[in-house]
């Protein structure tokens, strides 16, 4: 399922903040897995981790090869979850939730695809390392390793870091903000962009978060009372909370962005 081209990623050493690191799979280092999950509980606010889907153990691993770490002296800074696959080209067939990328992969694997593109689900680093530099050293590296595997292209599902500021403003308008420069608003969209990477389109519900009333209350720590829309710390659009039949329901947004590499 492969591309026929392979490379040794251990050539492969970012520079973040001064220190040099070794990138790595989770096939490499499986001691790490325990030190990766910790790592993955960071992503985003903590009402994310309880969306209804395939479970991050699923394909973490089932695809140890694709899991790159950043090591240094044999201690976890951060990890890039990516899954090879098959895709046409086209903005149209992208998939259209996280869920389906994993399926997607999944899919590719069983049934022996010959794979051409490697999607980046996210990339993360522990509290030692701020801002987007890191991300940017980074993403180079894994934009060269998968040149060097053969992969044509890089995807990748952005989910915005400020977009939660702005709840109320519509998703499509928010990603065409634009700086002085002509660069995105958006510091993880721009970081991105900085790389050469395109805007393809909107996932809008790139995962879907449900629960009931009380759930939703453990995992932001708010009352809702009565049914309506909040917002909530860390949401980049309104919660809908539906007291009549006990549920909180929340989309979150991201936007497919392509590197060449």
């Amino acid at each position: 399922m492969t591309p026929e081209k392979q490379h040794d990623h251990r050539n492969y050493c970012p520079e973040v903040s001064g220190v040099n690191f070794k990138l790595r799979s989770l096939a490499q280092h499986p001691d790490h897995l325990e030190a990766l999950a910790a790592l993955n509980l960071q992503i985003g606010p903590g009402f994310l981790g309880h969306y209804d889907g395939t479970e991050w153990k699923v394909f973490v691993e089932r695809f140890t090869e694709y899991q790159f770490l950043m090591v240094a002296d044999n201690d976890l800074h951060g990890a890039a979850f990516t899954l090879p696959l098959y895709w046409d080209g086209a903005v149209e067939s992208l998939p259209t939730t996280l869920e389906a990328v994993i399926l997607r992969a999944i899919e590719c694997c069983q049934r022996k695809e010959q794979v051409n593109t490697l999607v980046v689900l996210a990339l993360l680093s522990d509290d030692r390392h701020s801002g987007n530099g890191w991300k940017t050293e980074f993403l180079t590296s894994l934009k060269h390793l998968a040149g060097e595997k053969g992969f044509a292209s890089v995807l990748t599902p952005v989910r915005p870091n400020r977009k939660c500021e702005y709840p109320l403003m519509p998703f499509g308008q928010y990603v065409r903000w634009r700086q002085a420069d002509g660069a995105p608003f958006d510091p993880e969209l721009r970081a991105h962009w900085n790389l050469g990477a395109v805007f393809l389109g909107a996932m809008p519900r790139a995962l879907t978060i449900e629960g009931k009333v009380k759930e939703w209350e453990r995992w932001t720590g708010m009352r809702f009372t009565e049914s309506g829309e909040y917002i909530v710390d860390g949401a980049q659009r309104p919660v809908i909370i539906d007291q009549i039949n006990d549920l909180g329901y929340y989309t979150d947004p991201n936007i497919w962005m392509l590197h060449k590499t």
